[in-house]
């Protein structure tokens, strides 16, 4: 079976509340990756805008990724994101579509469960990495705005790397941010009235 086929049935298969729930993430992804892209902006270094985001893409997929345990959540994710962006700009959506099938494709290289924490970790730490590559890259050759000129693959590597990192940080306060998430209909801060 391809994989465009098994992202398919994953989707098809999906309860209500997960596509709900992935579309909330998204909106979230949207609004408050606004705002840190604008902060980004201030950087006066190639990539900056990425690398602000980094963590907060990270977290987000990461909540996603322990929440929906699919081995193709990044992408499904990515193409409801990459949808909605793509009405701004068609480059930056299908940048972070490629973005969340290639997190999900390293994801593949981890051994172990497909749906374990561990790799949604990882995974999600992948996600802003992938983004910063794609994203120079698409400034680069489609869109014509060279962000390193002539300094060679280094600013590549070390924005990829430092994107990762900080996506695994991102990751890593994921953590703690979904176990404060409770499923709906479970509020633990009800008290009983006395």
């Amino acid at each position: 079976m391809h994989h465009a086929e098994t992202i398919a049935l994953h989707v098809i298969n999906m309860r209500a509340e997960n596509i709900t729930f992935i579309g909330l993430l998204v909106a979230v992804l949207v609004s408050g990756g606004y705002v840190l892209y604008m902060i980004g902006r201030a950087l006066p270094i190639p990539g900056g805008k990425l690398l602000v985001m980094a963590p907060y893409l990270a977290l987000i997929m990461f909540i996603a990724g322990a929440r929906l345990r699919s081995p193709w959540t990044m992408t499904i994710v990515s193409v409801i994101f990459g949808a909605v962006i793509s009405i701004f700009t068609p480059f930056m959506g299908a940048a972070i579509l490629a973005a969340g099938l290639l997190s999900d494709l390293s994801g593949r290289l981890i051994p172990g469960s497909a749906c374990s924490v561990r790799r949604a970790i990882v995974v999600a730490a992948f996600y802003p990495a992938w983004a910063f590559v794609i994203a120079l890259l698409v400034s680069n050759y489609l869109t014509g705005n060279v962000l390193f000129g002539g300094a060679g693959a280094g600013p590549l590597i070390l924005g990829t790397v430092l994107a990762h990192l900080l996506g695994l940080g991102g990751a890593i306060v994921g953590i703690r941010v979904q176990a404060r998430l409770q499923p709906a209909g479970k509020n633990s801060t009800t008290r009983s009235r006395r």
